[in-house]
């Protein structure tokens, strides 16, 4: 027996001993018998158990492991030899892996002792076969997923035996395909099917997406094009809609302040206002506005109909995560394992910034301008999107025109990429009148920061908790602290990679570890850790891909320890509670929201009750006293409340602070002195919820506050709801 072979056979019964161990765990009810009688009185007997059963239970905790190490010495020495596959003792290592798993969250023995009585004697009868498993096989796991979702709908079994059915039936049929290349290619568009947000919840949506996963690949041609720039991006798109809280509901849950950053933008537009003059987008021209009023325009309704295209549009993150990691890493399987890592996220902001970062990555590796102006192109609109992501996107274009060679071609096609984008938005913006007023308001965004700030680093608890070494590495394992380690470790890439010469293969990362290290401002600005975690771990996931591929011995070992280390963090276990749960769900079962259907605007939306109440009485109140070509100010951040109502915003900017300068003051205070038709003012209660940072807003805008209690007096107040009226 060689070395591999003898170090393959330890392996092997040290699975197989914890095969037992997981066996035995399970045995726990066995020992959990009545008292018998005559039992000397104890903790046990008071509880009518017998005394002796921990005994006998710890006793199996050691026997057993023991007798099925000893009894599987001879398969494990099978195992070992040198003609059995890879793949047949690495099946058998996760067979007994999963066993102790399901022996941990759910010590059932009828569970625990499948994944070895259902795998391990396939894989010894087939252990010489060469099933030519690769990294495209990653697409099983999608097909694992819409399998397993449409027996959650189809059947009311446990979620342990669909579990272990999808897993064996899927494995038996990749067997049985081994020779034809990307079999697979179509089975992750069963997700779509699946998407009950858009299609409902039907039987034979169900056996559709079946059929795509269990009879694709036996007569489709799938291709790794098909797999790379179709399946994988519409399996990530779509399975937040098949699978998260929004699509369980059915409907949307808004705030009033979040949601009023486009709605309001939008609302207004809609009421002739012009954005830049009188309505001022604060993170984007597209993210604040344009979008919700196209949505607007072509025939939505209401609050539920408007936010749902625009998350829907947000929900292209997903597939911008997985581009921009499979473009860094070259993997299509890193791309998929990124996003579903992350648990995707929706970010209309961050999506076409790390579709520009993407397309910079694939200029790099391709050396090609045309691709960098394009690059450029995109990074325009990505400002357009957001002001902030955009930004980050251009540090990671100046990144990677100076990795490129020559850098003056490189800069010069950003420079046409940006006048070719550029120039139709600035002329379209001259003639509509917006131009001058676009660019003032961007440049005065900047005076705007100081109040959005939040303070100084402030480590997540368990960071700050464990922040001595090297108690701090167990931190960093897990979120939200480990989007500070990744962090950390982009700032390092960008260093190392701008001052030394790294190789071709890895100076992707650079480019990413650019944008990734710009997007700590967020975090050093609102402690918003969603920017970092949408390119870092994209980052984490191509630079392990890039170590697994490295031909040297150490780059390859810490390429293995790297992706060890994103399996422990990625929480396989509450992620499939989490998705077999909310699968299952019908509508909501939290009684703290609900929805307002009386008023036809803030229908298809779930709201906390606090705001659907408040809703209610200004609506009743309102109805009654406020003419039809009347509106109101609001002092109290509630900006959804003008679409819902159907009322024009007569400032510039309803966030109280974003006009916390003294400039700013003054040009709310104007608005106000030149629409008289602004009859009421809703004013906060003595606790209001959207008073940002739990600063005040009198605090924040004094002269406002002010020339208020000036110009308006009480007129109603009840609940949270307290409105002002004008003095005449």
């Amino acid at each position: 027996m060689t070395d591999s072979e003898r170090l393959y056979s330890y392996a092997c019964s040290l699975a197989f001993a914890a095969f037992g161990f997981a066996v035995a765990i399970a045995s726990q009810p066995l020992w959990t018998r009545p008292a018998p009688s005559g039992q000397v009185p104890g903790y046990m007997r008071t509880h009518g158990l017998d005394a002796r059963g921990p005994f006998w239970f710890t006793v199996t905790l050691v026997v057993l492991p023991l007798i099925v190490a000893f009894a599987t010495r001879r398969l494990s020495a099978i195992l070992s030899e040198s003609d059995a596959q890879p793949w047949a003792r690495m099946t058998c290592w996760a067979a007994c892996a999963a066993s102790i798993w399901l022996a941990v969250i759910s010590p059932d023995v009828a569970y625990v002792i499948a994944p070895v009585v259902l795998f391990v004697p396939l894989a010894f009868i087939l252990r010489r076969f060469d099933a030519r498993f690769s990294s495209d096989d990653v697409v099983l796991l999608p097909a694992f997923i819409v399998t397993f979702f449409a027996l959650l709908d189809l059947t009311d079994a446990d979620g342990r035996l669909l579990l272990i059915a999808s897993a064996f039936v899927l494995f038996a049929m990749r067997l049985a395909l081994s020779r034809k290349t990307n079999a697979f290619a179509f089975t992750p568009l069963g997700i779509i099917p699946e998407a009950t947000l858009l299609f409902g919840h039907r039987a034979w949506l169900n056996v559709l997406a079946l059929a795509i996963v269990f009879v694709t690949p036996w007569i489709g041609r799938g291709s790794k094009k098909v797999l790379t720039f179709v399946a994988y991006p519409a399996f990530v798109y779509f399975l937040p809609l098949a699978c998260s809280l929004w699509a369980s509901e059915g409907v949307l849950r808004v705030s009033f302040f979040e949601a009023g950053h486009s709605v309001l933008r939008a609302s207004d537009m809609m009421h002739g206002a012009r954005p830049y003059r009188e309505t001022v987008p604060m993170h984007g021209f597209i993210e604040d506005g344009a979008l919700d009023y196209v949505l607007m325009r072509f025939g939505a309704r209401t609050a539920g109909s408007v936010m749902k295209g625009h998350e829907l549009a947000s929900q292209l993150n997903a597939p911008a995560m997985y581009a921009v990691t499979t473009a860094a890493a070259a993997s299509p399987a890193a791309g998929l394992l990124a996003v579903l890592f992350a648990n995707g996220g929706s970010s209309l902001r961050c999506a076409f910034a790390l579709f520009a970062v993407a397309l910079m990555v694939a200029a790099y590796r391709r050396e090609s301008f045309v691709l960098l102006r394009r690059a450029a192109v995109l990074t325009v609109v990505a400002c357009l999107t957001s002001l902030d992501f955009g930004a980050y996107a251009v540090l990671a274009l100046i990144v990677t025109a100076i990795l490129m060679t020559p850098r003056r071609s490189a800069f010069k096609a950003i420079g046409a990429g940006i006048a070719i984008a550029a120039a139709p938005v600035v002329l379209l913006f001259a003639i509509f009148g917006i131009l001058t007023a676009a660019i003032s308001r961007t440049l005065a965004l900047g005076s705007l920061a100081p109040g959005s700030s939040s303070g100084f680093f402030m480590a997540p608890k368990l960071l700050h908790d464990l922040r001595y070494f090297p108690d701090v590495l167990y931190a960093f394992l897990q979120r939200p602290s480990m989007a500070i380690g990744v962090w950390i470790a982009a700032v390092l890439i960008l260093a190392i990679g701008l001052a030394m010469n790294v190789p071709r293969n890895y100076a992707p990362l650079v480019i990413l570890a650019a944008f990734v290290a710009a997007t700590g401002l967020s975090y050093a600005e609102r402690r918003h850790l969603y920017p970092i975690e949408n390119g870092g771990y994209p980052m984490v996931f191509a630079a392990t891909a890039l170590l697994l591929r490295d031909r040297r011995q150490a780059a390859r070992v810490c390429g293995i320890v790297a992706a060890a280390i994103l399996f422990v963090a990625a929480g396989i276990t509450p992620n499939i509670a989490v998705m077999s749960s909310v699968r299952r769900q019908r509508g909501t079962t939290d009684t703290n929201v609900t929805e307002v259907r009386e008023i036809h605007r803030a229908r298809g939306i779930l709201m906390d009750k606090p705001d659907a109440e408040y809703l209610t009485t200004l609506n009743n109140y309102f109805s009654q006293n406020l003419g039809p070509t009347e509106t109101f100010f609001d002092f109290t951040n509630h900006g959804l409340i003008y679409y819902l109502l159907d009322r024009r915003c007569p400032v510039p900017m309803n966030e109280v602070a974003a006009y916390e300068t003294a400039s700013g003051q003054r040009e709310v205070i104007r608005c106000l002195e030149q629409q008289r038709e602004v009859t009421y003012a809703l004013i906060p209660a003595s606790y209001d919820r959207y008073e940002m940072d739990a600063v005040p807003n009198r605090e924040r805008a004094p002269l406002v506050w002010a020339y208020l209690q000036e110009h308006f007096q009480p007129a109603f107040e009840q609940g949270a709801v307290v409105v002002w009226k004008r003095i005449e």
